[in-house]
């Protein structure tokens, strides 16, 4: 690896020394980014059949928060002998299993209590698949041990202890059950890929088998969401012979299939649908930006629409109590979540509790859903985040045209995920607390808006994707989003590879990029073992057809560094099994080459997506010295966010000041 030159070192270092002195004098009044990335969460968030309690973890995996909903300001720790490895509220209680080296445990744990309850000899594996719904409360539980004749499903009686053997082991990964405990349906994975949906009488029956598909990257758009306390039906979404998954529903009497709920913009997903306490689906939804819910219960639709009126965020359905008047809501903005108590019976919603208790809570940036046309008229959802207190009227759009940094995500088949979880929106919450306008938008070949959507990233990497961001950077600036001239592309993995594209084919647009382990050349990477397949070469080109390879020639920014014109900032993990090292490696020597100014980070420990914080808080504290030198925003002073042990500096090391 080639060194800076001492022009450049001396070039870039005056400026990001004076950035950096600058940026004192606005510091003390930024959010610290270590608070973006080092704050807990409420996870697995699940409540009692009567919706009295909340349950979640929150702190190690050995203890359980318990949150009565009618007094959340009390928060009770439930802590266990070890890790818990399975877990389920119930009518009283919680019961939670967990595995030491005295073997298998199952306690149940109540406001007035604990019981312990012994499980088989030799028992080595348990997990808690389902509760009835219908008499007295009984459980499912999966149980493996060392004597495989032990093997099966048990039916639990928490009331005695006793453990009956009801099913022996079963070939389906996830099951589901009527509310009697009656096995009545599963699902399991296919080795290509794909999805098998099964009914059980007496013995497994197919249902539906849906071939690979690309949403399988997100496990799937074509599962079982329920088996209603009746066992009357399997409701499952499926996007089989479709373009756009729909909900269906399988009679298990008669065993036709009928089409219950579909829209024609998205995917209905498998996730984030609304049940009745008798298990039959009100409402599904798909995700375009806002989420899109589909109403199937009229009885239900006054109430959900209501809910997301008042709601702050898109809402999203939890549980509901068993006589259906109480429901646990959440409402999803881009930042910090919180849950709700929504009661039917007077129309009021109730705040609980943050699931990212935390997180900073204060001048949040407003998110804001928007449609972008792209060059071919393809329509691209679009979620805009601008700083607190830029826009005056709160229609999206700042009072002043903003520096702004365009996310494009991973896969490029990985889509949805990005809009709502907390691992993408700390980022956005960073940037634009340091004065950025963040555009998050999808782009074709992605998926979630069906496979049309998908089939047109196919071999367009270059000609579509790119163009599409392209479309994106122009839409901002248009509507007065975007400052012209102080624009940067960010992302990782396919991401990564949009942050490298961006600048090196459309130069006069962006004043920076920062491109986490991306792909610089397509034609060595649909060589390598993760690419060098059918699939791939299928949908992104393949290397030994002459024509794909000049696709892929062309679409390989490391061809193109001579026309960027931004400072660039590259990153890698050592552990990354996805993209190889040389593809980061090559680019930054190509970028130092031809004189650009380029700063690379290395991280060796970290694989296909950095988990430790540190890799992030460190990674920021250079990126936004870049930003705040390219666009002008703010930086929070890097202190000694760069003491991170498991970071190598590869090149730049002298150009970011302490």
């Amino acid at each position: 690896m080639h060194s800076l030159t001492a022009s450049l070192l001396l070039s870039i270092g005056t400026v990001l020394q004076a950035c950096a002195q600058e940026n004192d004098t606005v510091g003390h009044d930024l959010t610290p980014r270590r608070a973006w990335f080092t704050f807990s969460e409420r996870t697995s968030v699940a409540a009692d059949p009567d919706l009295r309690y909340i349950y979640c973890h929150h702190g190690p995996r050995d203890m359980l928060e318990r949150i009565p909903v009618d007094d959340p300001d009390r928060v009770d720790t439930l802590r266990f002998p070890a890790a818990l490895t399975t877990w389920r509220p119930t009518r009283l209680g919680v019961l939670a299993g967990w595995t030491d080296p005295l073997g298998v445990h199952l306690r149940e744990r109540t406001p007035d209590g604990s019981r312990t309850y012994t499980l088989p000899a030799r028992c080595t594996g348990l997990r808690i698949v389902a509760a009835s719904t219908i008499g007295a409360e009984r459980l499912m539980l999966d149980i493996t041990s060392a004597d495989t004749a032990v093997d099966g499903l048990y039916t639990f009686d928490p009331a005695s202890g006793v453990l009956t053997r009801t099913y022996g082991p079963q070939p389906m990964r996830d099951l589901f059950f009527d509310g009697r405990l009656h096995l009545c349906a599963g699902q399991v994975p296919t080795e290509n890929g794909g999805m098998l949906i099964a009914n059980y009488a007496d013995g497994w029956d197919t249902v539906q088998v849906v071939t690979t598909s690309v949403d399988q990257f997100l496990g799937g758009f074509s599962k079982i969401i329920a088996v209603p306390a009746d066992g009357t039906a399997i409701y499952f979404t499926s996007n089989g012979d479709r373009d756009r998954s729909a909900l269906f529903r399988y009679d298990r009497t008669t065993k036709r299939i009928t089409e219950q709920a579909t829209d024609p913009r998205v995917d209905l997903l498998p996730f984030g649908h609304s049940l009745d306490h008798a298990g039959h689906p009100t409402s599904v939804v798909g995700l375009y930006a806002r989420t899109i819910r589909v109403m199937l219960d009229s009885s239900w639709a006054p109430d959900l629409r209501r809910v997301a009126a008042i709601l702050p965020g898109d809402p999203s359905f939890v549980a509901t109590s068993s006589d259906d008047q109480r429901w646990l809501v959440r409402g999803l903005r881009g930042g910090p979540s919180t849950l709700f108590l929504y009661d039917r019976r007077n129309g009021t919603l109730r705040p609980l509790c943050s699931e990212q208790p935390d997180a900073p809570q204060q001048d949040l940036a407003e998110r804001h859903a928007f449609v972008v046309r792209s060059f071919d008229g393809t329509e691209l959802p679009v979620h805009v985040y601008l700083p607190h207190g830029s826009d005056a009227d709160g229609d999206g759009v700042p009072d002043r045209p903003l520096p702004t940094v365009l996310y494009a995500h991973g896969g490029p088949w990985v889509g949805i995920v990005q809009w709502s979880t907390p691992f993408f929106w700390r980022n956005y919450q960073l940037l634009a607390d340091r004065g950025y306008a963040v555009v998050n938008y999808e782009f074709r070949g992605t998926s979630g808006l069906g496979r049309a959507m998908t089939d047109k990233g196919d071999k367009a990497w270059r000609t579509g994707m790119v163009e599409d961001q392209t479309a994106v950077a122009h839409w901002a600036i248009d509507q007065g989003i975007a400052a012209r001239g102080r624009i940067a592309t960010w992302g990782w993995s396919f991401g990564g590879y949009m942050a490298m594209a961006g600048p090196a084919f459309h130069p006069e647009l962006y004043a920076a990029g920062l491109a986490m382990y991306g792909i610089s050349d397509q034609v060595a990477f649909a060589r390598t073992p993760f690419a060098d397949n059918a699939f791939w070469h299928s949908r992104v080109g393949d290397p030994n057809d002459h024509k794909d390879l000049d696709l892929l020639r062309e679409g390989s920014p490391i061809n193109a560094v001579d026309t960027v014109r931004a400072s660039m900032l590259l990153t890698m993990g050592g552990r990354d099994e996805r993209v190889p090292r040389e593809q980061m490696d090559r680019m930054a020597e190509a970028l130092h080459a031809s004189g650009k100014d380029v700063i690379y980070l290395f991280y060796p420990d970290e694989g296909h997506d950095y988990r430790d914080p540190e890799s992030w808080i460190s990674f920021w504290a250079v990126g936004e010295q870049v930003l705040a030198k390219a666009l002008g925003g703010r930086a929070e002073p890097i202190g000694h966010d760069l003491d991170h042990a498991g970071m190598e500096w590869v090149m730049g090391r002298e150009l970011v000041v302490h």
